[in-house]
């Protein structure tokens, strides 16, 4: 949980990273499916894996959180999701996105309204009550 949170999930994250930064050569912080040029990197949306943070994997990050902290207070499970209530409330789409680029910042390439991002968070809080 400790790597999770040091190399994977960022201030102000509602999703994990699909790679660390620290420790990754292909490792790009955002996706672009527009990007024509050849950098093997970024081109075609080569990133799409590479870095941008998926929102449903942070749902299973919570309710792991929580099977290994059995004390978990409401506080404690309030904070771990503060960032998605602020996203839903400034979000057109009153939703959660699929992914979004590095520190939660929004992709617009992906899709801005995805069911499994928000079932694994209601699964997630849905298994600690």
């Amino acid at each position: 949980m400790a790597i999770v949170e040091k190399e994977l999930i960022y201030d102000l994250s509602i999703g994990v990273s699909t790679l660390g930064e620290m420790h990754e050569s292909l490792y790009v912080p955002y996706y672009d499916n527009s990007d024509d040029s050849t950098d093997i990197k970024t081109a075609q949306g080569f990133s799409y894996h590479n870095g941008p943070e998926w929102v449903w994997l942070y749902g299973f990050y919570v309710k792991a959180k929580c099977n290994f902290n059995k004390n978990l207070k409401k506080n404690q499970l309030t904070a771990l999701l503060q960032n998605h209530a602020r996203y839903l409330y400034s979000n057109d789409w009153g939703s959660l996105p699929e992914l979004t680029n590095r520190n939660g910042d929004p992709n617009w390439f992906s899709c801005q309204s995805q069911a499994w991002s928000i079932s694994s968070l209601l699964l997630a809080v849905n298994a600690i009550h």
